[in-house]
């Protein structure tokens, strides 16, 4: 069976879902998590510093640490103190609204990068604005959804967990380090 290039052929693609692998995947990652890395075994103690755009010295530094103490009071961030397999730089991006988009860079370290122990995975293909247009005639309507934080709604794997680390400068100048639980906050 071929897997979905596009996004509207999502829908008949899992009514034809016949493949018992398919199937045990998704419900083996709904229950347990999903794998961000498949490459065992990890290193230990890789730690990259944040990018320029996340330390105290940037502009965009206050509104990225009111994100931080966000996502610690909502348990999405959670200190720690034993020594990281990966601890991944942070990135701040300005976005159009005026706010900012904090981001975990998942291919820094080269080489020790969460990204370099992911595998291998088929690219996916999306349709285009053209596409969708071509669906729409008269008497149709179309909309827009903005998914933020989505990816919280799906659990990452216990192994995956273990590479979800990252550090922020607080306005005092200590260096805390936090694990990115990344899942349902009905999880534990």
């Amino acid at each position: 069976m071929v897997k979905p290039t596009h996004a509207l052929d999502l829908i008949s693609w899992t009514n034809e879902l016949s493949d018992d692998f398919d199937k045990e995947f998704l419900l083996f990652g709904i229950e347990h998590g999903f794998d961000i890395v498949t490459n065992v075994p990890l290193p230990e103690n890789v730690r990259s510093k944040n990018h320029p755009s996340a330390k105290p010295s940037s502009p965009f530094y206050k509104q990225a640490h009111k994100q931080i103490l966000t996502e610690i009071d909502n348990r999405n961030y959670i200190f720690v103190n034993s020594p990281p397999k990966i601890i991944s730089p942070l990135g701040v991006i300005p976005k159009s609204d005026g706010g900012v988009r904090i981001i975990h860079d998942c291919s820094r370290p080269i080489g020790s990068a969460v990204n370099d122990f992911a595998g291998e995975f088929d690219k996916q293909k999306f349709q285009t604005v053209d596409d969708a247009c071509k669906l729409v005639s008269k008497n149709f309507y179309t909309s827009k959804a903005d998914l933020k934080a989505a990816y919280r709604s799906v659990k990452i794997s216990e192994q995956s967990r273990e590479v979800n680390w990252l550090t922020w400068t607080f306005p005092d100048g200590h260096d805390y380090t936090f694990i990115d639980k990344n899942f349902r906050l009905d999880q534990n």
